[in-house]
């Protein structure tokens, strides 16, 4: 490996390899976390749509 380095830099460990990182705990269950938060945000934001159309329709009528 050639590493580029600073001649006045001073150096107290090596360099790391992040390609022997183990996986992080959650890893397995993100994808599914992931789906489930998205369904809720837009659940969420379909409410807050029609609680906002309702609010500015009351308004007018």
């Amino acid at each position: 490996m050639n590493y580029k380095t600073h001649p006045e830099a001073i150096y107290t460990g090596r360099l790391l390899n992040y390609l022997s990182l183990p996986k992080p705990k959650n890893y397995e269950n993100f994808e599914k976390e992931l789906e489930k938060l998205t369904k809720s945000i837009s659940a969420l934001s379909i409410v807050a749509s029609e609680l906002i159309f309702n609010y500015f329709l009351n308004i007018f009528l």
